[in-house]
């Protein structure tokens, strides 16, 4: 027998039945003699196919493998079947896998009774004494000298739509005991081969197929015609809404539920649910092992998410090169955050790496893809999930996925089997990053390259990759959205009112846009991102040598705040504040003061008085902003502090952080500092000016901000007006 298998299995296998052994108390040599007796006896399909060099990363039974398991004659002899495969499937020349035994053991065994009432009738009586248990306790409370939150709590449990669905939970549970055959019996295994019910497993599932296919039919008619539930149709979707038509159902009585499959009231709700289906195409027979195969499916089935045509072109595609480009709002975040988690969770120890221009903005992702995870009914994510971190998520099959910003250092250290670059437009040293790191760490692995970005500069690896026929090309603009049903058209319409054309073009419209008049060119922005530099708060407590700009506005413009920290030579953007229009200057003013405070030695704070006047200055000294300059916007000044800025951030001395956007309040930095335009004049002197609908306030306060670390006098010698 021992030449069948691997010499290099033998002893992770013998090692796999001494863990066995301590966990169940059988001697190690009883179940390595079951193993190999189960290999002899099934000889003939356990060596029908020769080893490979390493164990299949891809989870989903085989069609050979199910069609092996119920080939058995008994539930005894399934059971030794589905044991027989999962050793199989995880054999190979390299040895045997056994963390991958007992995960798949785990998961394929759960799957199998994926509609057995029993587990589900065990759920619903916990929740229904927890239910009652709350309702005790809360009307005891209520008849001593209750609280405002228990009154509140009182009133809550009392509400109609709160009684009716604690009903619907007592009628779901009665349906699931007396027809689906679970009554009297418990199960916490949830495992078809190691059912305490054994040959009697099969009889229940079939049952809880038909009882769970009632149920859901059931729900969806108490959707479909119960208007207490928060459902927002469309007007497109209002044909299939019946509400104040009369009820036809008791969805709170078993007996009527009953009664109706029996007098023919269900029949009209399964006709117009199938026509439903068959219009929305939303429902689809889904085969649960299949979904492990079909990212789809898989999200469909764990997630009952249900994707637009766009994004499922994106959840299937299978090429080792794909750039997205897609527009704001349009789901991209979403979908490749559940490509992510199917990805993971299909195949086996694998290391997916998400990585940004930004640890913010790696997190964004990879928060999306905890709060997925979360979703999962208790049962399913202990059984994909083995640990749950921000920036590291660990996967029972041995799969991880770990968030990190763009910085070659911390990614040369990992070898990755999919790379997922979200905003790669933005990533400072592209080409090192992508041509020196990712793509030789991928050719170690075979390995996924999945780059996203909204466009930016034409000066990037981003761009050549969406130019590439190397890589599958994902395009979605605002239209596509709209088509989907992602994005009202209304909101489309107020951001390109809202909007500069070029960010609208770029933000919705997916498009590459020229900037051959901007002061501060896109790559050289991109050029000074700091993966590691955050933006401060308010609130904390900071030391150093901080420069501050002030741009004053109040009725059309912004007052914006620019904080720079200067280090050796380097200069670091560290804050930025923008305050709502018509915010009084004694509101900028105590802010200033405020920070001024908090952090040590601010050695300068420029301000633009040139609509304000020069007596802002004063105000700020008599508040205790002494070391203020005051600085009148001329065609001169504005030249010099915008020259100061373009040669400081082309010498590398400039660094800004890639701050991600997630409101409409929010900074988009880059596009801000890239919305400053010129030209030359006759006189020789270069003229400024901002798109119509955009704001330069950024601009001008970060400008500010750099003149002041460059032009300070000597803290202490307090307010100076420049001459210009």
């Amino acid at each position: 027998m021992r030449e069948g298998i691997p010499k290099s299995a033998v002893k992770p296998l013998v090692e796999h039945c001494q863990k066995l052994s301590v966990e169940t108390g059988r001697p190690a040599a009883e179940i390595l003699r079951e193993h190999l007796e189960l290999i002899k006896k099934y000889a003939y399909f356990f060596f029908s196919e020769p080893w490979t060099e390493k164990p299949s990363v891809q989870l989903g039974l085989r069609d050979k493998e199910a069609g092996f398991i119920q080939g058995g004659k008994s539930y005894r002899e399934r059971c030794e079947r589905f044991t027989l495969v999962c050793l199989r499937r995880n054999i190979s020349l390299e040895g045997f896998d056994s963390e991958c035994f007992n995960y798949e053991f785990k998961l394929y065994g759960s799957m199998a009774c994926w509609n057995c009432p029993v587990w589900e009738a065990t759920e619903l009586r916990k929740k229904v004494a927890d239910t009652e248990r709350l309702r005790r306790e809360i009307e005891e409370v209520k008849r001593g000298e209750p609280s405002e939150t228990a009154r509140e709590m009182y009133e809550y449990i009392h509400k109609s739509d709160v009684v009716r669905e604690d009903k619907m939970m007592l009628a779901k549970l009665r349906l699931y005991e007396d027809d689906g055959g679970a009554k009297g019996k418990s199960c916490e295994v949830r495992n078809k081969y190691k059912c305490p019910y054994g040959e009697e497993s099969e009889q229940l599932i079939e049952n809880g197929g038909r009882v769970h296919a009632l149920w859901q039919i059931v729900e969806w008619y108490d959707n479909h015609w119960n208007p207490i539930h928060t459902t927002q149709p469309t007007i497109q979707e209002m044909k299939w809404y019946h509400y104040g038509e009369p009820s036809i159902i008791d969805v709170t009585s078993y007996e009527d539920i009953m009664k109706a499959v029996e007098d023919g009231r269900l029949d009209r709700i399964v006709r117009e649910r199938e026509r439903y289906i068959k219009e929305t195409q939303s429902e689809s027979s889904i085969n649960v092992e299949k979904a492990f195969q079909d990212a789809v499916l898989f999200v469909e089935t764990f997630f009952n998410f249900h994707p637009t045509e766009y994004q499922a072109k994106l959840l299937r595609d299978k090429s080792k090169r794909i750039v997205v480009r897609w527009s704001r709002q349009s789901g991209k975040t979403t979908t490749i955050a559940l490509r992510a988690i199917w990805y993971a969770v299909s195949h086996k120890k694998t290391l997916t790496l998400i990585v940004a221009p930004s640890l913010r903005q790696s997190m964004i992702m990879s928060d999306r893809i905890s709060d997925f995870l979360g979703s999962l009914p208790p049962l399913y994510f202990r059984l994909f999930v083995k640990k749950l971190q921000r920036t590291v998520i660990q996967f029972n099959n041995g799969s991880r996925i770990i968030a990190l910003p763009n910085s070659p250092q911390l990614l040369r250290g990992y070898t990755a089997n999919q790379v997922i670059c979200d905003e790669s437009a933005f990533f400072r040293e592209d080409e090192l990053v992508f041509y020196n790191v990712l793509y030789p760490m991928l050719a170690t692995t075979d390995g996924i390259l999945i780059a996203s970005s909204t466009p930016w500069s034409k000066d990037s690896v981003f761009y050549k990759m969406c130019n590439s026929p190397e890589f599958k090309k994902h395009l979605v603009t605002c239209d596509d959205a709209v088509k989907a049903g992602l994005i009202p058209q209304s909101f489309i319409d107020e951001m390109r009112l809202q909007l500069p054309a070029e960010r609208f073009q770029r933000e919705f419209e997916s498009q590459f846009v020229e900037d051959v008049d901007a002061w501060l060119p896109q790559s050289l922005i991109v050029s000074c991102i700091d993966a590691g530099l955050q933006l401060c708060e308010f609130q904390d407590q900071l030391q150093g040598d901080f420069y501050v700009g002030v741009d004053f506005g109040k009725q059309q413009d912004y007052s914006v705040i620019c904080v720079i920290q200067k280090k050796d030579n380097m200069l670091n953007l560290i804050h930025i504040h923008r305050f709502p229009l018509q915010t009084e200057y004694a509101s900028v003013i105590g802010y200033i003061k405020s920070l001024s405070d908090r952090w040590q030695n601010v050695n300068a704070v420029y301000a633009d008085v040139t609509g304000v006047g020069d007596y802002i200055v004063e105000d700020m000294v008599r508040s205790g902003v002494r070391a203020t300059t005051g600085v009148k916007f001329t065609v001169q000044s504005k030249e010099e502090m915008a020259t100061i800025l373009r040669e400081t951030m082309k010498q590398g001395r400039m660094k800004i952080p890639y701050e991600p956007v997630r409101r409409r309040e929010d900074i988009d930095l880059c596009s801000e500092l890239n919305v400053e335009k010129y030209e030359l004049m006759k006189t020789g002197h270069i003229k400024f000016s901002h798109p119509e609908g955009s704001h330069d306030d950024v601009f001008w306060a970060s400008a500010l901000a750099c003149f002041a670390s460059v032009q300070a006098p000597l803290p202490g010698k307090g307010a100076v007006m420049l001459p210009h």
